[in-house]
């Protein structure tokens, strides 16, 4: 998230989506109020929900329930929507594309115990030269 928001603030005529994992945004869930307090209106968060840290090899989150809309939106997010269903989320981008500000989209998703979670491959500076596009 803080990544897509300086791209967002930098680049405001592209609409910047973030994918970020409940794990990952448990680590931080202050980048929500910060998100909020920049204001930018063409960023729009995709929170994947599984219960899981997927990139450091699929351990179970703690048990405490986190209730993710309700969070956003103490944060400061006005466009909170959670998408249960897969044909509702082109619906809810296009909603979020056209919110006054940041936007966060709620997907609750299975977590596959048999998938292989690879390790990192990618070193800082090639990361970086992804992003120079």
């Amino acid at each position: 998230v803080p990544l897509a928001l300086g791209i967002a603030l930098t680049r405001p005529e592209r609409h910047v989506v973030a994918l970020e994992g409940d794990g990952s945004l448990l680590m931080s869930p202050n980048v929500l109020a910060t998100a909020a307090a920049a204001g930018a209106p063409n960023l729009t968060i995709v929170l994947w929900v599984n219960g899981h840290y997927e990139s450091s090899g699929g351990q179970a989150l703690p048990a405490a329930p986190v209730d993710w809309p309700a969070l956003a939106r103490a944060a400061g997010l006005r466009q909170v929507e959670t998408v249960a269903e897969p044909a509702g989320l082109g619906p809810a981008l296009a909603a979020a594309r056209r919110a006054p500000g940041p936007a966060l989209l709620v997907l609750p998703i299975a977590f596959d115990p048999d998938e292989a979670i690879p390790p990192y491959s990618e070193r800082p500076a090639e990361i970086r030269t992804r992003f120079k596009l």
